[in-house]
């Protein structure tokens, strides 16, 4: 629950940023696409690490991975009207 909040909130402060960051979006469109793949690995490397807690990692990466796909939607929306 707390993570879900916690990625919840991650979206919201990207809708702020990106709303902020409007006139230089496609910077920040190529740094989140850049960013994107560097924590996805980080965290799959986490749940191989610990097999017991490898449910509780691939949750946390599907929460992670949706809020970054309504960001990246969020972006492109942005970019278009750039």
């Amino acid at each position: 629950m707390h993570v879900f909040l916690f990625f919840r909130a991650l979206e919201v402060v990207c809708v702020a940023v990106l709303s902020v960051c409007s006139l230089h979006c496609t910077k920040v469109f190529s740094f989140m696409v850049k960013m994107f793949p560097r924590v996805e690995r980080s965290l799959a490397a986490a749940a191989k690490s610990k097999p017991q807690r490898k449910q509780s990692w691939n949750n946390l990466l599907l929460r992670f991975g949706d809020c970054m796909l309504s960001c990246f939607a969020i972006v492109e929306t942005v970019c278009a009207r750039c």
